[in-house]
């Protein structure tokens, strides 16, 4: 591991201004590209200003001051060095302190990419139901603050079994593919487009003016989904029904939200599919209808 020795540099009244070096090993020169011979007699901040502007230098002057060691993970752009992501344990040493660095570019990387696997779905990049959840939440928040209407969009492609049977699954994660493509296309960035499990979708469109907003977004979705997908010389047609719910400075949970959402794609279907459906009061509760399921026939 990188390794430093440095005495504390002075002002007139005793304050520690500064760091020199007075020891490096070979691997303490490498992450900076230079020799050892290079850095000895060398000042820390006169040679790594970013240091003292990311409080860094704070850290090591409180560590000499106060015998306290510390041991922090660094996110450093610093040109010449080798690394992004230090772990750096300090510990105080006579008049001066004793450095152990560790690149841990490559683990913080690793880390990065987990997070991402676990948040977005691999077919389509899209979020998935984990990242949607958390965004759907954050978004029905910022919309009972502001007072603004929101959307909760929920689509799935109409048929989808079937283009499965015809053209396979790879056809139809093509689709998918276009499908995710599509929809991002007719939304803003500040939307969020997420994939929820197989051919089900869902938007959740901010800061509307009205409910027209969303139904006019509807609108765009169904129009490009008319242009077929093509794959392997073939040309497969494609449609969409979407469900649309509502929200703005209302108490509810993000779960009545969904249902709300879901029983509008519901309705879209019934009433003959390639079309969105708005919520409405007067819609049967997905809960109501759950339990006369589980009820059974009566009289």
């Amino acid at each position: 591991d990188p390794f430093y020795l440095m005495e504390s540099v002075r002002d007139a009244q005793g304050e520690i201004i500064d760091f020199r070096y007075v020891y490096v090993n070979e691997a303490g020169a490498k992450l900076t590209s230079t020799t050892p011979q290079e850095m000895l007699g060398h000042n820390l901040c006169e040679r790594f200003p970013v240091v003292r502007l990311t409080g860094l230098f704070d850290k090591h002057k409180k560590v000499a001051e106060t015998g306290i060691p510390m041991r922090e993970e660094f996110c450093l752009s610093v040109p010449g060095m080798t690394a992004t992501w230090l772990q750096i344990q300090s510990v105080r040493l006579g008049d001066g302190i004793a450095i152990t660095a560790r690149d841990i570019s490559d683990q913080k990387k690793t880390e990065e990419q987990l997070k991402h696997e676990a948040q977005f779905d691999s077919l389509t990049r899209l979020p998935n139901r984990v990242l949607f959840l958390d965004r759907l939440e954050q978004a029905m928040h910022r919309s009972k603050r502001g007072g603004k209407f929101m959307a909760l969009l929920f689509l799935d492609v109409d048929h989808f079994k079937q283009i499965n049977d015809t053209f396979g699954h790879a056809g139809g994660d093509e689709v998918l593919r276009q499908l995710a493509e599509r929809m991002r296309s007719c939304t803003r960035s500040s939307d969020t487009v997420a994939r929820l499990a197989g051919d089900e979708f869902t938007i959740v469109l901010e800061e509307l003016q009205s409910s027209s907003d969303a139904e006019r977004v509807a609108d765009k979705i169904l129009n490009v989904m008319r242009t077929p997908v093509k794959f392997a010389k073939k040309e497969i047609e494609i449609s969409v029904s979407i469900g649309i719910g509502l929200y703005r400075n209302e108490d509810m949970s993000t779960e009545i939200l969904m249902d709300r959402a879901d029983q509008a794609l519901y309705d879209a279907k019934r009433g003959g599919r390639e079309h969105y459906k708005v919520y409405q009061e007067s819609s049967p509760d997905p809960s109501d209808l759950l339990l006369s399921l589980k009820a059974g026939p009566t009289g």
